[in-house]
Parts: structure tokens; sequence; C-alpha cells
């Protein structure tokens, strides 16, 4: 084989797209300098997207902007499997105007199956019990150190909904409703 043959720019988009779900999103999008064909991959063909601070991030903002470049530059007819926020590290995590019910309901948008959420900050991150109230897509929701809060938490029109797991959060509704089984 000569030095010059590239045999991972020779397997399929789907192929490259699905190893490339895999990395966090940040090094999934640092990709697109190896190649031309590489330039919009991450775009296209990536259905599992992993956006995790784990120190490689300053601020909560740059974690912010991150997140509204991956999921606003991808295209949006591709629907997505997983998708996964995972914040340790992030640092100023309130001042930055986070909006996590928005990436939420753009992820849900994008017909995801699986959303795990963990924010493991100092203080607990309020979502909206209301926020994944409107998937037929959504089979699996996974959330850890997040605060529920809201009148009602209602999983009722996510009749996909399969399993929800909750760890070390805080539940601040009245009700959880869900589909019959």
């Amino acid at each position: 084989m000569a030095h010059q043959d590239d045999l991972i720019s020779a397997l399929p988009d789907g192929v490259l797209g699905h190893a490339l779900g895999f990395l966090p999103a940040e090094q999934a999008v640092q990709t697109s300098c190896l190649a031309q064909r590489w330039r919009y991959l991450w775009r296209s063909s990536m259905r599992r997207l992993r956006f995790v601070s784990e120190g490689r991030l300053e601020s909560a903002f740059d974690f912010n902007m991150l997140v509204y470049r991956v999921l606003l530059q991808r295209d949006p007819i591709l629907a997505l499997d997983e998708v996964e926020f995972t914040a340790s590290t992030v640092r100023y995590w309130h001042d930055n105007n986070i909006d996590l019910d928005a990436w939420i309901r753009h992820v849900l948008l994008c017909r995801a199956s699986i959303l795990r959420l963990r924010i493991l900050v100092a203080q607990r991150f309020r979502l909206d019990g209301r926020t994944a109230h409107t998937s037929k897509y959504l089979k699996k929701l996974d959330i850890a150190y997040v605060v529920l809060d809201g009148n009602t938490c209602d999983f009722s029109s996510c009749p996909a909904l399969e399993d929800v797991e909750m760890a070390h959060c805080g539940i601040g509704t009245n009700r959880i409703l869900s589909q019959p089984v």
C-alpha cells in the first residue's frame, strides 16, 4: 500500500458520520480541516451529537456558542439518533443566559430519539417541565443533576417514550404525566 492511500476517507459518508458521532461535537467539527470531503461531513451525516465540556472550554458562553453553531448549522433534514449535553466543568454557567430549554426544543425538532442531559455544575440547572412534551420520536430521556420546574412535567405527548431515567434531580412539579402503558 502506498503511503498516500487514505483508507479512512474511502469509507462511505454514513460510516464516517457514525464514527464522528462518538467524538465530542467540538472535535467532530475540527475534522472538517482534514480534507475537502470532510469539510461539511459533520453537518450532513452525523446522527449522534455529543456536547461535552471537560475543561476544554473556558466558559459557559463558549459552550453555549458551540451548541448553537453545531445545532443550527447541521442539516435539519437528517434525523438525530442521540444527543448528549454533559457539562461538568463549565465556568459561569448561570451568568451567560444558557437556554437549555431552547437547545432541547431544537433537538426534538430534529427528531432525536435519545436525549441525555447531565449538567454537573455548582448549582442545579432548572429545566421547564414542559420542554420535552411534544415529540413523537423521543424514545429515551436520561437526565441528571437538573431541577424540573413548572406545574406539570408532561410526557403524555411523547408516544414513543419508553424509558425515562432521572438521577440526582430535583422535582419541583405538582404532577408527572405520561402515556398509559
